[in-house]
């Protein structure tokens, strides 16, 4: 998910956060367990020598600096610098019951990372004529769906893609109390036409940009009526081809997050845990839905960015089609279909955040250098603490 409250808290862009990276043998701080570094040729595109030593300390330090500012109790990143090696860290706790320590390889719920699979699934079809980006909602989906849109006749899946429909957010007050409450619920495609209903739409259809999860979770039905499969099919097809070997779209019903580290939701003082929220909860707008590494991400961003995940060079070239979407809070500068552009300082970034029950992260290619790199820390609400900084380390490297 995205706003409102599982949620990117970027309160303060000078706030520390927590991170980690690809596994290293020298990496400083603890190396990771033997099966994620011999993975690691396979998660990374980089090879040669090391990230100089001066580079992977000043990665740990701000890693260890974060963890202790209190962004999370864990964290972790993987960095793949096409000149040098894959390096990896981690610092802080994955689980507060035990103290175990938080692992490289330890997994997580991406949230709203899984729009980017999710438009590459539409993508694919739209590259072998079997879907228009032009074609309305009501040329997709049923009326029993579209009826509860309005103005369902003038949204295409273009709009859905880039947040230009006008769709209201679902995801709400109510909404983040009803998961506390009940985090074992399993969601409907009713529950959130009935939240998106309760709230006005921010602009005609195409007549501006807000992102809104209705809008993928409508993508995913689209996805599941063309394809005459579940969405989750098609996604899993996408991460395949990507060659990610440590993601997994659990369905719902399956709320457990097996080999993750717990997720945390700070909640009157203390940090709950809320790592069994069922995967239907914002369905293919992200959420539970896809769990994941941070290895993979990278592995997925560096597959589609170079155009690996489609059968045809302009289709990547229409996926980075960008609209301006300014959320200066966050360094956003445009949004694309499932693809954001963002901007701190001289760096600028392509990718996309994640924020869920429990877990905050992104994935994101410096588009000047190539470096491709994605953390998560396990605990909701302070992904600008885990961007910023990491951001003006990736912006220090050689």
């Amino acid at each position: 998910m995205h706003p409102p409250r599982f949620a990117l808290g970027f309160t303060s862009l000078l706030a520390l956060a927590a991170w980690s990276g690809c596994a290293d043998p020298d990496t400083p701080g603890g190396a990771a367990p033997g099966p994620l570094l011999a993975d690691t040729a396979a998660a990374c595109a980089s090879s040669g020598p090391p990230l100089p030593a001066a580079a992977r300390s000043d990665l740990q330090h701000t890693l260890d600096a974060i963890v202790a500012g209190g962004a999370a109790p864990g964290a972790i990143l993987t960095l793949d610098h096409p000149s040098y090696r894959a390096f990896s860290a981690a610092s802080g706790i994955a689980d507060l019951a035990t103290g175990q320590a938080i692992d490289p390889g330890d997994r997580f719920r991406a949230g709203s990372m899984l729009k980017l699979a999710v438009a590459a699934a539409l993508l694919q079809l739209v590259e072998h004529g079997e879907l228009s980006l032009d074609a309305r909602l009501t040329q997709l989906l049923p009326p029993a769906i579209t009826s509860r849109v309005a103005e369902a006749e003038n949204i295409t899946l273009r709009m859905l893609l880039s947040h230009t429909g006008g769709v209201p957010e679902p995801v709400d007050a109510a909404f983040h109390a009803a998961v506390f409450q009940d985090p074992a619920k399993i969601w409907t495609l009713d529950d959130y036409l009935t939240l998106s209903a309760a709230h006005p739409r921010p602009f005609p259809p195409g007549a501006g940009w807000a992102y809104s999860n209705m809008d993928y979770i409508l993508a995913g039905e689209i996805l599941t009526a063309a394809s005459r499969a579940p969405w989750r099919d098609s996604v899993k097809r996408v991460l395949d081809r990507a060659g990610l070997t440590h993601s997994s779209l659990p369905r719902p019903g399956h709320a457990a997050c097996d080999g993750c580290a717990r997720g945390y939701e700070p909640l009157a003082g203390e940090l709950v845990d809320l790592t069994e929220v069922d995967p239907s909860m914002a369905g293919a707008a992200g959420g539970g839905a896809l769990v994941t590494t941070t290895a993979d991400l990278v592995r997925f961003l560096r597959a589609l960015l170079a155009g690996a995940l489609f059968d045809r060079p302009g289709t990547l070239a229409i996926m980075t089609g960008f609209v301006d979407a300014p959320l200066p809070q966050e360094g956003q500068t445009q949004y694309g279909l499932g693809l954001a552009r963002f901007q701190f300082g001289d760096l600028e970034l392509i990718g996309h955040y994640g924020s869920t029950a429990g877990y905050n992260g992104f994935v994101l290619q410096d588009t000047a250098t190539g470096v491709v790199f994605a953390g998560s820390i396990n605990q909701d609400g302070g992904l600008g603490a885990l961007v910023v900084p990491v951001v003006q380390a990736v912006g220090r490297l050689p």
